[in-house]
């Protein structure tokens, strides 16, 4: 399992107080899908960090086992119909 850290994953429930710290995890209301070298990686949660900033989203996500080591494997996430910036890699060991 990895935690990915990213911001703008939208809203949350419950809902967030902006630029205050996060007291609760809690889950962001749009679905939240993230592949991994193009495999669709299971999403454990995804949401606010307690202690954080509102705005950070911390995503729990299981690295799927087909996923080949050694080599930077492109990271994407969606947040309902919302990607991230391409780019992104994540190196697997």
């Amino acid at each position: 399992m990895i935690q990915i850290y990213a911001t703008g994953g939208g809203q949350t429930s419950p809902a967030a107080v902006t630029s205050s710290l996060a007291k609760v995890a809690a889950q962001l209301v749009l679905p939240v899908t993230v592949a991994i070298g193009g495999v669709n990686a299971q999403v454990l949660c995804a949401g606010s960090a307690p202690g954080e900033v509102e705005e950070v989203v911390q995503v729990n996500v299981v690295i799927p086992p087909s996923v080949t080591p050694g080599a930077a494997s492109p990271v994407l996430i969606n947040v309902g119909r919302v990607t991230s910036q391409i780019g992104e890699t994540l190196a697997v060991q």
